[in-house]
């Protein structure tokens, strides 16, 4: 779970957005964007990277998973994961990704 919101916030950094994209499960992909395409076009603009930050903690219930980062100049931001095909995707809170 670290891997993925490292991952996902690397990519951010490195502007490699549909990447970026890769890293969100489908439901929030849906909820925050409606389509990858748009996800790449919207996340390109609203870009919201934990500022390439530390991982504070981790928590892990079964299929699902909060990850807190801490950024350089925000407050703590926990992350939700879920496991999708096998591989662990954030899913939110939307509030980080809808514009």
């Amino acid at each position: 779970m670290r891997d993925v919101v490292n991952g996902f916030d690397k990519t951010l950094f490195e502007n490699k957005f549909a990447q970026a994209c890769g890293y969100l499960s489908d439901t929030l992909v849906k909820s925050a964007f409606r389509t990858r395409t748009r996800c790449l076009a919207q996340i390109e603009t609203h870009n919201p990277s934990t500022e390439d930050g530390t991982i504070k903690s981790v928590a892990v219930h079964g299929n699902t998973a909060t990850v807190v980062a801490q950024g350089t100049t925000e407050a703590p931001a926990a992350l939700e994961l879920r496991k999708q095909g096998g591989a662990w995707k954030i899913t939110g809170p939307l509030k980080y990704f809808s514009g």
